[in-house]
């Protein structure tokens, strides 16, 4: 464990004592923010490595593994409108979770790698991507503070495709996050919540646009009763392109919004929120932002369905605006059977106005307590400047857990 934290501590060296600025313009609160943590970031590591290093010598590690093992085919992985490639692809995707508590300390580690081997490297690349993440959180007499530490590699099919719904080649994108967070607990039914985090995001693509956020924002939740809790937040994120982009300058963004949490059953709750943000540079302008979450579940079945409308950093230079529909459904057809459908829908109001759809069918079967298998199938649609691409995907799984090793 104290290699691991040395590991991750000269990871993030370097963006935090080396911050950069807009040149000769003053920083916003956001920039404020920025300034603030690349200042403290280096402290932070630290005090967070040594807590490790103590909960490591003193404490005893609860330890699980998975490790799913994944042979799929895919029609057009890259989501060409003519000319996509077919490839058949081996995944491997070990991962360890380990926690622990140490008196009025939590400690969270998680260290996965994911690895994909594929027949047709042109249509999708050979990958070995790892992820990292590390965490504290110290319960205190009226709340609680905590630091978290996240390193990751992923390509950029998973992860534009998400955020921006391009995708131009099976490429890289690497993911560097620290973030700290605190707890205050105001009275019997209110509490005063912060959060501040740094991201440094970087891809092996010229077609991307390195950058680095800092944010910070501050909520105030307030327990009416037993069923509703009104909440209301404001924050800041301040966005500096990298070195590869060209002509562009820095961002801030501004956001304040309300919301309302409903418990209406033991089985059922819903979230409401409605805000209203402020962007400067590349894309400046003002907008609404907002969305629904709904979650209903019972003994037998689950289901989540969430609409919003967000404004969130991106690899195309600054902020991108979307508007998102997501559906979460899964049912135990007996003790070791249970099947599920997923769906997601998304439209990205930027230059390229892309439009991405997926949707999937699952079905497991777990053969005993450390092995199941799952089937799967998925539909992807990407519309991008009116012209659409298409691809369908089926997989076979086999899951090896092993809650305690």
């Amino acid at each position: 464990m104290k290699y691991v934290c040395a590991r991750l501590t000269c990871q993030f060296a370097n963006p935090f004592f080396r911050p950069r600025r807009a040149s000769g313009k003053p920083l916003g609160l956001g920039g404020i923010a920025m300034s603030f943590q690349s200042r403290l970031g280096g402290l932070a590591l630290a005090t967070f490595c040594a807590l490790c290093a103590q909960a490591a010598l003193a404490g005893t590690w609860q330890k699980s593994l998975r490790v799913p093992v994944t042979e799929s085919y895919e029609s057009n992985p890259l989501l060409r409108s003519n000319g996509g490639q077919s490839a058949w692809t081996t995944t491997i995707s070990p991962s360890i979770k380990l926690s622990d508590m140490f008196e009025l300390d939590q400690f969270n580690a998680d260290l996965a790698v994911h690895e994909v081997r594929s027949s047709n490297t042109a249509a999708r690349a050979n990958r070995t991507d790892p992820r990292l993440s590390l965490s504290w959180l110290r319960q205190l007499s009226r709340g609680s503070f905590g630091l978290s530490g996240s390193y990751e590699r992923e390509s950029t099919r998973t992860s534009e495709l998400q955020d921006t719904g391009l995708i131009y080649l099976d490429s890289t994108r690497t993911e560097k996050s620290i973030q700290a967070n605190s707890q205050y607990m105001l009275s019997e039914r209110s509490t005063l919540a912060g959060h501040v985090q740094y991201d440094d995001v970087s891809y092996n693509n010229r077609a991307f646009t390195d950058y680095k956020t800092s944010t910070a924002n501050l909520n105030l939740n307030y327990q009416y009763s037993e069923t509703l809790q009104p909440y209301a937040g404001l924050s800041a994120t301040h966005y500096v392109p990298g070195t590869n982009a060209f002509n562009l300058s820095s961002s801030d963004q501004y956001m304040l919004q309300g919301g309302l949490k409903w418990r209406y059953s033991p089985t059922t709750d819903a979230t409401f929120y409605l805000g209203s943000e402020h962007t400067s540079g590349v894309n400046k302008g003002s907008g609404g932002v907002g969305g629904v979450t709904l979650h209903h579940a019972t003994a037998l079945s689950d289901l989540s369905l969430a609409i919003t409308r967000s404004v969130s950093p991106s690899g195309l230079g600054s902020f991108v605006k979307a508007d998102q529909v997501t559906g979460n459904w899964s049912y135990a057809l007996a003790e070791r059977d249970k099947t599920g459908v997923d769906l997601t829908w998304r439209k990205n109001d930027d230059i390229y106005r892309t439009k991405a759809s997926q949707v999937g069918a699952w079905f497991s079967h777990e053969w005993s307590q450390d092995w199941s298998t799952k089937l799967g199938y998925r539909h992807r649609i990407l519309d991008q400047l009116g012209v659409s691409g298409k691809s369908d995907e089926i997989s076979v799984s086999l899951i090896y857990i092993r809650p305690e090793f």
